[in-house]
């Protein structure tokens, strides 16, 4: 279990899981980019800040950040 948080400081705990030998992000990852409305193509840039917490940056496909992610 990991938490993601983003600008807004809001948390989401995020399971992770070894799917064919690799570690994924699985439940409640959907409910996170629900949240973020995140389309395809866009990036999202996580950064480790300690005790299984990562913060995390939401980019549009034209690179520029996401305003309203600090609103999820």
């Amino acid at each position: 279990m990991v938490l993601l948080r983003g600008p807004s400081r809001n948390k989401w705990p995020i399971e992770l899981a070894k799917i064919s030998g690799e570690i994924r992000f699985a439940r409640g990852w959907k409910e996170f980019l629900s949240d973020h409305c995140v389309g395809y193509g866009w990036l999202l840039v996580f950064r480790y800040s300690g005790q299984s917490q990562f913060l995390e940056t939401v980019f549009f496909q034209s690179s520029c950040e996401d305003p309203y992610a600090s609103l999820a």
